[in-house]
């Protein structure tokens, strides 16, 4: 009976160990797991270069400078969602310059023409996150999902090595 007891309190203050050392370092080791997601490619000529919504002052000048660089002909510009308020405003007749419009200002002064630029009139919704990524579930189930991707593509890789590359194809199917 002692013996059980021992072995209760053990287990409980284990859980109680282990669950606040993942409470306290969860968003630590949680954030850096999400870096660990972000890739840099080399910069090449592309079709357009896509400005999502969110701090434009940051983003545009990027934008128009890949386009005067030449390695982008177009720019298209994604409308954020209203921010709280501005639909009380708007109906008070107060105009609340939104994101897209500030980024219109802000390459027409970066020399951008006009042509260029090709704008999505309607909102998008949730294209640019805070940092609090670890407060919002699908935002954790999505990291999660790309992670267990990540380890499966590992074991197909592991996998490869061990048998060879032959045995993974798939066979023949015949389509009538």
């Amino acid at each position: 009976m002692i013996r059980l007891m021992c072995r209760l309190v053990r287990a409980r203050v284990t859980v109680l160990v282990l669950g606040g050392a993942l409470y306290l370092g969860g968003p630590y080791l949680l954030t850096h797991a999400g870096r660990y997601l972000i890739t840099q490619d080399p910069l090449v000529k592309a079709d357009m270069a896509l400005v999502l919504s969110g701090q434009p002052h940051l983003c545009v000048p990027e934008a128009a400078r890949l386009y005067h660089e030449g390695l982008v002909p177009k720019i298209l510009l994604v409308n954020e969602p209203r921010p709280p308020g501005q639909d009380d405003l708007l109906r008070l007749g107060i105009r609340y310059p939104d994101g897209l419009e500030i980024s219109l200002q802000l390459l027409e002064a970066l020399r951008v023409p006009r042509e260029a630029i090709l704008t999505i009139p309607e909102r998008a919704d949730g294209l640019h996150r805070p940092r609090r990524t670890w407060n919002n579930l699908a935002d954790v189930r999505q990291t999660v999902w790309e992670y267990a991707a990540l380890v499966d593509l590992w074991r197909r890789g592991l996998w490869r090595a061990v048998v060879g590359e032959a045995t993974l194809v798939p066979p023949a199917v015949t389509v009538r």
